[in-house]
């Protein structure tokens, strides 16, 4: 979950105009995990210099599935997550709106590897739909 500063939005995936930089997570992993199934939140279309864009304001939750090799030989998978994004300012009126250097934030993790899994922390996600998260 990204929590998007009051008066700020992220371009939102599919970007619209297809020329800016949407919010993407992408996983890199020795043990050869990716994910699956990314659910990106629907975006909210605005009007900015009078040409239409999809942004995402306020809390964002991105859905992933993370899959495994079969024949992962690890115990743990090490993972780094980067969420790329581009924050802009919201513009006053329809007009103008200041957009940041597009970057990306960095998250590592671990994850055990094992047979038989479960899920985990149901009770803190919805199962989201498949395509967008808000259709």
């Amino acid at each position: 979950m990204v929590d998007i500063a009051k008066g700020w939005h992220v371009n939102a995936d599919p970007p619209l105009p297809d020329y800016v930089v949407p919010l993407e997570l992408e996983l890199t992993s020795k043990a050869g995990a990716e994910l699956v199934d990314v659910v990106y939140p629907k975006g909210e279309e605005i009007t900015i210099d009078g040409d239409a864009a999809s942004v995402n304001r306020g809390k964002v939750v991105v859905y992933a599935t993370l899959k495994l090799p079969e024949n992962v030989a690890a115990e743990q998978a090490d993972l780094l997550f980067s969420l790329r994004y581009q924050a802009c300012k919201e513009p006053e009126n329809g007009k103008g709106g200041l957009c940041l250097q597009p970057k990306r934030f960095k998250m590592t993790g671990a994850a055990p590897i094992g047979s038989g899994g479960k899920p985990i922390n149901a009770s803190l996600f919805e199962a989201p739909k498949k395509g967008r998260s808000d259709e």
